[in-house]
């Protein structure tokens, strides 16, 4: 087992003082860094396990282009380190540990080797609340030094100081520019202080799934699938009956994909059909007619109250007028939201035949329209409606199948199930925190009134 491997050997791995950067021009594609580990285990935000094996197989080439993030993160690092070294009695210093022979390479923001600590520098919007894709990062490293405890320090970023910093990026700006202004700008009281422990579960956890991904086959990664390579990573692909159920599992998948790339584009000529009848001339036609396929909307108003502005000027009395609610879901299968543009690929040939009417539509109707022009987009309004109910009940079948087959295969434990055009939602408990309008109705009529937004809606008309 590579875990296995990792403590019987990192005693002996190379381990270089850095300088925060990279120590030195390395193939990324050779190793599995700390940024990889979110990836791998299917948490990070910004990239899926798919992408990373094309990465790593050399299919796709890194790109090693510089965001504001990453810059930001290494200016400011020195800073933060500073602090956290003084607040926490230990000298950390960047390090980079390789092991050429296991293919890893952990690049560490701080390492004490006399205290046995580790520090991870994170710059974030302040937001970041779940902190597992820091925490299996922090694993990662934990195993290759040998660590029991890491100290996170984020520190939250100001958008006058990513305003500022990307300003002097664009001018080029050299690093004691750069540095200067930095000293400038940095607080130390927006560092968020954590102290990370060592967990025996969650680095086998990790280590299982690194493994596994590194046993990746170049076919496997141009296929390019996601689900079947998360699979894999969590060892869903072991033996000849997984790989039974996930092609059975990966057909019902196809169907219900196809199913949402549709519902999509038919949403998609829904909207323009309802944007089009809501011209100022067509709506005025509507308005002062009695058509009894259309229904007019007049003018409204509506309030809506600002909750985050409440709670940022009056932190001392929020929790008394917070109400919580136990939500309950259960596992459902979502569609994501593609935007629909006119013309775009369309194999559904009923779904073609409703966009080229309406589009033609639209070409024929000039300043003025007719009610006879009216009733027309009315009746292709009518044939979506019903394809769309069609294509639904069609579905329902597929749908449920899907979530059997998750239950009965064991894939809920899955980080994400999904496909371009729809996602795997996993039933679960909540807690929503509401604003308790009553109360606060009956205690601070003004602050109620202070914090209501009224809002105009503006007249519509909708199809029957």
């Amino acid at each position: 087992m590579l875990l296995e491997k990792v403590v019987k050997t990192r005693d002996e791995m190379s381990i270089i003082v850095d300088s925060g950067q990279e120590t030195v021009e390395v193939d990324r594609s050779q190793y599995i860094g700390g940024s990889d580990i979110p990836i791998i285990l299917g948490i990070s935000g910004f990239t899926k396990p798919n992408k990373l094996a094309q990465l790593k197989n050399k299919i796709i080439p890194y790109e090693n282009k510089k965001t504001l993030y990453t810059e930001f993160g290494h200016i400011f690092e020195p800073f933060i380190r500073e602090v956290a070294n003084k607040k926490f009695n230990m000298n950390t210093i960047p390090c980079c540990k390789t092991s050429e022979e296991l293919g890893l390479r952990a690049n560490c923001d701080g390492y004490d080797k006399g205290k046995s600590l580790l520090l991870e520098v994170k710059t974030n919007n302040g937001e970041h609340t779940d902190k597992t894709d820091y925490i299996v990062q922090i694993h990662f490293y934990m195993a290759m030094y040998n660590v029991k405890k890491c100290i996170l320090a984020e520190y939250g970023r100001t958008k006058e100081e990513e305003e500022t910093i990307n300003e002097l990026l664009e001018s080029n700006a050299s690093d004691e520019e750069l540095n200067k202004m930095a000293s400038k700008l940095f607080d130390k009281n927006r560092i968020q202080f954590t102290e990370i422990n060592y967990d025996k579960d969650l680095e086998a956890k990790i280590f299982f799934c690194i493994e596994n991904f590194k046993n990746i086959d170049l076919p496997m990664a141009k296929r390019n699938n996601n689900f079947e390579i998360m699979c894999k990573i969590y060892g869903k692909l072991e033996t000849k009956e997984d790989r039974e159920n996930f092609e059975k599992i990966s057909k019902v998948m196809d169907k219900v994909d196809i199913y949402f790339k549709d519902k999509n584009i038919l949403n998609g000529i829904e909207k323009n059909m309802i944007e089009f009848i809501n011209q100022d001339f067509i709506l005025e036609k509507i308005k002062n007619s009695n058509f009894n396929f259309f229904k007019y909307k007049g003018a409204t108003f509506s309030n809506k109250f600002d909750t985050k502005a409440f709670q940022r000027e009056n932190a001392d009395i929020y929790q008394k007028y917070i109400k919580e609610i136990e939500v309950s879901t259960s596992d459902s299968i979502r569609g994501k939201i593609i935007k629909y543009t006119p013309f775009m690929e369309i194999e559904n040939k009923e779904i073609a035949k409703i966009e080229e009417s309406f589009e033609d539509f639209k070409v024929k109707v000039g300043e003025t329209i007719t009610d006879d022009e009216l009733k027309g987009v009315n009746n292709i309004k009518i044939k979506l409606t019903q394809l769309k109910e069609d294509l639904e009940n069609a579905n329902i079948v597929d749908t449920e199948t899907l979530l059997k087959m998750i239950k009965d295969y064991k894939l809920e434990d899955l980080p994400t199930i999904d496909t371009k055009n729809f996602y795997f939602l996993k039933g679960k408990k909540t807690i929503q925190q509401r604003i308790n309008k009553k109360l606060l109705e009956f205690e601070h009529p003004d602050l109620l009134e202070k914090y209501t937004k009224t809002e105009e809606v503006e007249e519509k008309v909708e199809f029957k």
